[in-house]
């Protein structure tokens, strides 16, 4: 059976593993950006590649940005500045001897979703991650829909409200509703450095009933509440799943439910989940991305 080497290229660190033709994970590694240093992750992806030559079939990578997954060109790299306006898979085979492949991250996670995932039976669905930033990606009739740009999806550069401050993105779900919003507001408000502060502590005392993180983490899921509400009517899709880190809170669907229902949302129109996949969810798409690419996918 074949195999390939898929990398997940995440701000803080970058996973990769190989998985074979059927999407079965068979050894998962990691290592770190070195503070979004790219030129430093193209090394190490290429290092990889040539110690794991005998063994796979092709390279398949999920990265962050506006990517054009026909040519392989980033016109923008997400935390990644080195990536801007930078071809990485022209790069990469002219390194290798593979067959490579790149899409962006956000796709990837849609793409394993409607492989292997919660979206096996759905033509129309929406992805959105949760973490640093908001990124998300459409499945429309049945085909994951890019935009003309290949910015469809990019929830996070939608503003709560209109304003005329000389700060674009000041008002951006970005800079709104995050991880590392909700870090830097109870940083703030509780006067504690902010590398002492992690999403998990917010949320462990926003539990324990403390007042300032109940005010931070509803006003997070209000944000998420309101952007769900506008995907349901400019998009209508049958369903949305749900990624990244906060995915990983038992009651997280249930209290983002809790905050919909002042949105009237009638949970008969539109289903809302957790991905399937957790933190190999852009590896497992990457994967499904590269048998598409390459003609290779079984029963595809």
């Amino acid at each position: 059976m074949k195999q390939y080497l898929a990398f997940d290229i995440g701000g803080t660190e970058i996973k990769y593993g190989i998985l074979n033709e059927q999407g079965d994970i068979l050894e998962v590694e990691l290592f770190s950006s070195k503070n979004t240093n790219g030129n430093f992750v193209l090394d190490k992806i290429v290092e990889i590649a040539s110690s794991k030559y005998n063994e796979i079939n092709g390279l398949a990578i999920s990265a962050p940005g506006f990517i054009d997954a026909e040519s392989g060109y980033i016109e923008n790299g997400g935390a990644y500045r080195d990536f801007d306006h930078f071809n990485m898979k022209s790069y990469l085979d002219e390194k290798l001897s593979i067959p490579v492949t790149i899409e962006n991250d956000v796709n990837c996670v849609a793409y394993a979703e409607k492989w292997l995932g919660n979206a096996r039976e759905d033509t129309d669905f929406v992805c959105m991650t949760i973490g640093t930033g908001i990124g998300g990606a459409l499945f429309l009739n049945n085909q994951l829909y890019r935009g003309v740009s290949h910015r469809a999806g990019e929830f996070g550069y939608m503003k709560t409200s209109p304003d005329k401050t000389p700060n674009l993105f000041s008002n951006s779900l970005n800079l709104k509703a995050t991880m590392a919003v909700i870090r830097k507001q109870f940083s703030s408000v509780k006067e504690i450095p902010l590398s002492q502060v992690t999403g998990e502590a917010v949320f462990q005392a926003f539990d324990e009933g403390d007042a300032d993180a109940i005010e931070i983490i509803s006003t997070f899921y209000d944000h998420i509440a309101n952007l769900i509400y506008h995907i349901f009517y400019i998009i209508n899709p049958a369903k949305i799943l749900i990624g990244g880190g906060i995915s990983n809170r038992d009651s997280f669907i249930s209290e983002l439910k809790s905050q919909l229902k002042a949105y009237e949302l009638n949970e008969d129109w539109l289903e809302i989940n957790t991905c399937y996949f957790k933190n190999h969810s852009g590896m497992v798409g990457a994967t499904y991305h590269h048998l598409l690419k390459t003609g290779n996918l079984l029963n595809g």
